[in-house]
């Protein structure tokens, strides 16, 4: 925002040179950008933060700023209005809300037989000094008082403000009411905007006149034959206009102001000193009395802190007698009061005030309330800040009391009828009330209103569900009341920002944090974590963070029933619909996503999956996929995959684990998968094997199944595991046994063996390791073929075998004995050696 330097000076004394003043106002306020010479005057161009555009978009705000950072007294001369008494506003204006959530107050004023014309030379220098182009006395005078006050204003030509009929009238009507279907308006500048019903608008009795709280209509547009005038100063609901701004693509000075919410009281301050400049500019007289329309009238708002609190968050010691120095300075009210006492008497004030349901502490207290506005309304009073709703006070606010113990000023509850999605509160809270002490409480009752009596007999208190003490610290508070424009301020902390502002950040000294240096105790799962991700990193395999998230196509490809899946009541898409309940659905997506630009996917994820039984429930887990592009690999991931797995739990000192094929889960109807693995349908039936560790279960590993693949347009085999990293974590050992590399060399035979499609790899090995006894340091699967020049039926494995001595250098002969017995042996179970 442009501030002038010479507006600035008729409300406060400044006795510093300016660029001091910028930079006092940069340190402990918001930034002054620069600062520009425009002929006699000086203008700053303010950053004002969103936070204070309540009541620093104005120069009048900025004055009061600098008024609490100089100590410095604020001079704003009273608003005197003139009134001619022959003529009364109510004889030319009267004004209907129709929609009034959407526009808490309108004032509305009359002033008659003005002179349009340019305006003064002072009122021009100061309106373009700040950027703003002169118009014409009328609506300059409208800009100055909005750019003084921060109130949007405008006025309307009376005599072009059209009645219901066609017979002309005196008195003319204002309506505030949302746009009608298909209906138009020209503004001031000349463009044309289509409205929805969404758009909220001053209207006369047949088409609108202004987008309320946006821009003026050129229907009632001041002009050179404008005579007599309607002046408008209204509060509108900063969320609409913020809308509506954004819909139509027009942003203008009043919406900025409303759009960021500003004080319903300037609505009359500021349409009174408007009276007063067009009165002075040109001239006419003003018509007696005013219209208000206040139907959203709010509740002054205080705020309680304890000196100790200041110093426990600021980590300085501020005197007493200094904050109470620096309220007065923003223009605080501040005293010393006994909390209780307030509470006390302020709930015994409400009795017989009527029962609301919803009723809001803002704007229906103190005519209307339900149980926890009544209750929060007499903790305000206070300045004590309690939760909204009654269910959030019993879970949020205070310390928990017993029944036996309740001291005056505990809040007691009820039990509800309806569940609330809080496990402390599985039957909801139905009621709260305050207990004053000698066994009786106040309370709005439903049927009866604000009334006192005893909580032994009182049905709404029949069932129990615990108190709450708010007052654990009984001894005086600071009670502050805070001016009605300072929007921003609502917690204590709020206000303990404002003594440190006005002390001076540069004014707290800077200390390190006092803690006690300890070793903090290891998080193991977090330890094997790293241990995992290093390993399958080794191993060539990226790490992916995905969505906790599935859709619902993914949850039917993959084959879960989707009544036993964990889901969002309001998801952002349908494809974040359910969380997942295994790590292996995205990674399958991952792999398809990949493939468009890699020919391998070699991919591993650590994280939860979740699953609906009794409650929700969650499991870490680790899954990993291996795929290529080349579809002649003939299941070579199923194996390259096994041998990454049997590195993982090497590096996690996991010695005892094995796989065993489970034809029960590849080919049963009746198996239900065990907690957080895919189902039994995700899996290539004879393709998959369970992971086990003696006799306990850790996972699977196996090929996804084609039906799966399919889905995500993926042709080549995907091998895949999905791992309890949990139950992982709880059998790792951190300590383990130390096996010294052989100085000998290896001696390297391959063998190929031809052998019936149903035999397994594991039998195969089974037989080479039996025979090859010690010195047969490594059996490893290399290729296998099945395919053209093989007889039929039959499949072609190739083994890698490696013989070492740990104690002398091996023989050929000795190798070559060894070879033979092991082919002697293949023989014999009726297999082929190539």
């Amino acid at each position: 925002m442009k501030v002038s330097f010479n507006w600035l000076k008729d409300y406060i004394d400044i006795k510093i040179p300016l660029p001091k003043l910028a930079d006092i106002l940069t340190m402990r306020s918001f930034e002054v950008a620069a600062v520009e010479k425009v002929g006699s005057d000086y203008v700053m161009d303010i950053e004002v933060l969103p936070n204070r555009a309540h009541d620093c978009l104005s120069h009048i705000g900025v004055a009061r700023e600098i008024s609490a950072l100089l100590e410095t007294k604020l001079k704003i001369k009273e608003t005197k209005v003139k009134e001619d008494k022959k003529s009364s506003v109510k004889n030319y204006l009267a004004i209907k809300i129709e929609e009034p959530e959407l526009c808490r107050r309108y004032v509305g004023r009359v002033i008659l037989g003005v002179k349009v014309g340019p305006s003064p030379k002072w009122l021009k220098d100061r309106l373009e000094a700040i950027g703003q182009k002169s118009i014409n006395n009328i609506v300059d005078a409208a800009n100055y008082a909005m750019f003084e006050y921060g109130q949007p204003l405008h006025a309307f030509d009376l005599d072009k403000i059209e009645s219901e009929n066609s017979k002309p009238r005196i008195s003319k009507k204002i309506i505030v009411r949302k746009a009608k279907k298909g209906e138009k308006i020209i503004t001031l500048d000349a463009e044309t905007y289509d409205l929805n019903e969404n758009v909220l608008v001053i209207a006369d009795e047949k088409e609108p006149l202004a987008i309320a709280g946006i821009k003026g209509g050129r229907k009632a547009e001041i002009d050179k034959n404008t005579k007599n005038i309607i002046l408008e100063s209204a509060n509108f609901e900063p969320a609409n206009i913020r809308r509506t701004s954004r819909a139509l693509g027009l942003r203008t000075e009043s919406s900025l102001r409303f759009e960021h919410e500003i004080s319903s009281r300037l609505a009359e301050v500021a349409i009174e000193r408007l009276a007063e400049l067009i009165a002075a500019v040109a001239g006419g007289k003003i018509a007696k009395g005013k219209i208000d329309e206040y139907v959203k009238k709010p509740i002054p708002y205080f705020i309680a802190i304890r000196p100790g609190e200041v110093e426990r968050i600021l980590g300085a010691e501020i005197p007493e007698k200094e904050i109470v120095e620096i309220f007065k300075r923003l223009g605080f009210e501040a005293k010393k009061i006994s909390p209780l006492e307030i509470i006390l008497k302020t709930a015994k004030g409400l009795l017989g005030k009527p029962y609301k349901y919803g009723a809001s502490v803002s704007f229906d207290a103190p005519n209307l309330f339900d149980c926890s506005s009544f209750v929060s309304y007499c903790f305000s009073r206070a300045g004590i800040q309690l939760h909204r709703l009654s269910v959030e006070q019993f879970i949020y606010d205070g310390v928990a009391a017993d029944k036996t113990e309740l001291l005056p000023g505990d809040l007691v509850f009820s039990k509800g009828k309806k569940p609330y999605f809080y496990k402390e509160t599985p039957k909801g809270v139905g009621h709260v009330g305050i207990y004053l002490g000698n066994g009786k409480v106040v309370h709005a009752s439903s049927s009866r209103g604000v009334v006192i009596e005893p909580l032994a007999k009182s049905l709404a208190f029949k069932e129990w569900r615990g108190a709450k003490r708010i007052l654990n610290e009984r001894n005086d508070l600071l009670l502050t009341k805070i001016p009605p424009e300072r929007l921003d301020l609502r917690i204590k902390e709020d206000l303990i920002e404002e003594i440190a502002r006005i002390h001076g950040y540069e004014n707290i000294p800077s200390k390190l944090p006092l803690a006690s240096l300890a070793v903090p105790k290891r998080n193991d799962l977090l330890f094997w974590e790293r241990m995992a991700k290093d390993a399958l990193s080794g191993a060539g395999f990226d790490e992916i963070y995905n969505y906790s998230f599935v859709g619902e196509k993914d949850i039917e490809n993959a084959g879960f029933n989707p009544a036993k899946i964990a889901f969002l009541l309001n998801p952002v898409s349908d494809e974040k619909k359910f969380l997942r309940p295994a790590l292996l659905i995205n990674l399958i997506k991952n792999v398809g996503n990949n493939f468009r630009f890699f020919d391998e996917a070699r991919m591993f994820e650590i994280g939860k999956i979740f699953r609906k039984n009794a409650e929700i429930g969650e499991k870490r887990m680790l899954a990993g996929v291996i795929a290529h592009k080349t579809t002649n690999r003939k299941g070579r991931e199923f194996y390259e995959l096994k041998g990454v797995i049997d590195a993982l739990f090497d590096g996690l000192g996991i010695a005892e684990h094995w796989y065993a094929e489970s034809p029960e889960y590849v080919r049963g109807n009746d198996f239900e998968p065990r907690s957080g693995e895919a189902p039994r349908g995700f899996w290539k039936e004879g393709g998959s094997a369970e992971i086990k560790v003696g006799d306990k279960h850790v996972g699977y590993l196996g090929e996804i199944t084609p039906f799966v693949l399919e889905k995500y347009d993926i042709k080549t085999p995907v091998a895949g595991f999905e791992i309890d990293f949990e139950a992982l974590a709880s059998l790792a050992e951190e300590e383990q046994v130390y096996y010294p590399i052989s100085k000998y060399p290896a001696i390297v035979r391959d063998l190929a063996i031809l052998l019936p499609l149903e035999i397994r790899v594991e039998e195969a090995l089974n037989v080479i390791e039996n025979v090859g006894g010690p010195l047969l340091q490594d059996a490893d699967l290399f290729d296998i073929y099945e395919g053209e020049n093989l007889p039929g039926g039959m499949k072609s494995l190739a083994f890698r075998l490696i013989f070492q001595s740990k104690e002398r250098t091996l023989s050929d002969k000795e190798v070559g004995d060894i070879t033979a017995k092991i082919i002697n042996a293949i023989r014999q179970e009726g297999w082929e050696v190539r």
